[in-house]
Parts: structure tokens; C-alpha cells; sequence
């Protein structure tokens, strides 16, 4: 799925665990090629221009070198590029863009999208193996015969639920959990709290029963799982959206005021 010269967009609603898959797809590449190949993941939650990229990938490349505003140039952005896969000439180099969203929805994806190209296909001529994914719940219009497409939706296969387990409980006997998790969990980073919070333990490890009832009745293991990502909802949501979930939230609750909703979002 990831191959030099390619450009893989993973796409999906928020939540869905993109950014997971990519790190599961890292993970059991790079034991299967012994570090053959190198991931240089950069965060581009919020950016909406090139030049905001840009930014992010020199402070991947020199971090603490730049202070301020610079205009980077791609042509020297590249060039900085070029220096690094120099230094490790012989491996599979994968950039990864994780949350790009923004540029699609300010309308600049057709410059990041040109970039990306760029850094998929220039390097190739130099021998040099390069390969691009980037993340996303706006999906890009991104088509050509180097470029792949992956959408990730909720969990519904339990082979998938598995492997997940797995990945995030090593060692642990998760067989038991899948029902549960297939059942009741639907969001990957439940199951990932799931994991996290319950099977990788020193002592004790709660039995399928219990489990079960703290998935079901848990308030706080739900809104944990929530609570990180609730500053994001309102971009996720149309103007619309934010005032259906004002009427339905005053609607269950008549002490619903809106200093409450603004403390929430």
C-alpha cells in the first residue's frame, strides 16, 4: 500500500482512527523490513496554506533553528529534503501529513496537493525512495496512477477490532474482548482506551463480564475517551449543525444555558 513514489490519502470521519492505521501500518512495515524504512510524521492540525506547511516540515527537518515568521521557498524546502535522504540513502522514506483538513476547506489543497507531488516524484530521478501520506476527514480531489485512496470508516469488522487489540495490548489474551468491543465500541480510540486503560496491566485484568459493564456503564470512560477531542467539534460541525446540537441539548436538559455551551465547545 505504500510503495516509493506513491501518495496515499487516508480519509474518514473524525474519530475513525486514520492516524491509527497509519501507525499500525508503520509499525508492522518497519518490523517486517527490519527499519528499512524511516516515517517522518508531521502535524498539520489547523494549517489552511502551503506556507504553513512548509513551516512544519523545516521544523521537522531543524527543529529549534527557525524562530518567526519565514516565506520558505519549496524549491528550498526541497533542497533541505534532499540533505536528509542523503544521510539515509538506502531506506524508504515516508512523509506523513496527519490532519491536513484545513487545506481543503480553505481552498488551498491545490498547492499542498502539487507539493506533495513534488516531494512523491522528484526524488525518485535521484534514485531516492519516497513515498507521501497524509490524513484527512475533508477528502482531497486527488486521482493519478501513483496515488491511492483508502477510507476509514467505524469499526465494524472484528478482525480489524483484533488487530487493533492486539497492537495496543501486546501480549495479552484479547480474544474475549473482541465481542465487546464489536458489540458496544464502534470508534477506534475507545477500543484503544479500552486497551490502554484495562488489558495492559501489572496486576489485574478486569474479566470479559466486567469489561462489558464498564463499556456499558462507565459514564467517564466514555467522556474520557471525548473529552480530548471536544475543542475540535466545532470544526467539524457546519453552523447548522453547532445550533441543531444547541436545540437538542436544551431540549434534554432545561438547565442546558448557554454559558454551559460555550464552556463545552
Amino acid at each position: 500500500m505504500i510503495y516509493p513514489g506513491s501518495i496515499l490519502q487516508v480519509c474518514g470521519p473524525p474519530m475513525t482512527g486514520k492516524s491509527t492505521i497509519v501507525e499500525q501500518v508503520k509499525g508492522h512495515r518497519s518490523a517486517s523490513n527490519r527499519g528499512a524504512i524511516i516515517y517522518h510524521p508531521i502535524l498539520c492540525r489547523g494549517l489552511i496554506s502551503l506556507q504553513d506547511i512548509l513551516s512544519a516540515v523545516m521544523r521537522k527537518l531543524k527543529p529549534g533553528t527557525f524562530n518567526g515568521n519565514i516565506e520558505w521557498d519549496v524549491g528550498y524546502v526541497l533542497q533541505e529534503i534532499l540533505s536528509l535522504l542523503e544521510l539515509c540513502s538506502s531506506h524508504h522514506n515516508v512523509f506523513v501529513f496527519h490532519k491536513c483538513e484545513h487545506l481543503r476547506t480553505s481552498g488551498r489543497d491545490h498547492e499542498f496537493l502539487i507539493f506533495l507531488s513534488h516531494l512523491a516524484n522528484t526524488f525518485m530521478s535521484l534514485n531516492f525512495k519516497v513515498s507521501v501520506v497524509f490524513t484527512t476527514y475533508k477528502k482531497f480531489p486527488i486521482s493519478g496512477r501513483s496515488t491511492e485512496y483508502v477510507h476509514v470508516g467505524m469499526l465494524t469488522d472484528q478482525w480489524d477490532i483484533l488487530n487493533l487489540l492486539k497492537y495496543y495490548a501486546p501480549g495479552v489474551h484479547v480474544s474475549d474482548c473482541v465481542y465487546i468491543c464489536h458489540k458496544f465500541l464502534c470508534l477506534p480510540e475507545c477500543v484503544i482506551r479500552l486497551a490502554e486503560e484495562y488489558l495492559v496491566k501489572d496486576t489485574y485484568i478486569p474479566t470479559p463480564e466486567q469489561l462489558e459493564k464498564i463499556v456499558c456503564c462507565d459514564v467517564d470512560f466514555h467522556a474520557l475517551t471525548f473529552e480530548k477531542r471536544v475543542a475540535e467539534v466545532v470544526q467539524w460541525l457546519s453552523k447548522s449543525d453547532v445550533e441543531l446540537l444547541w436545540q437538542f441539548c436544551s431540549s434534554l436538559d432545561v438547565t442546558f444555558t448557554e454559558g454551559k455551551y460555550i464552556c463545552i465547545f
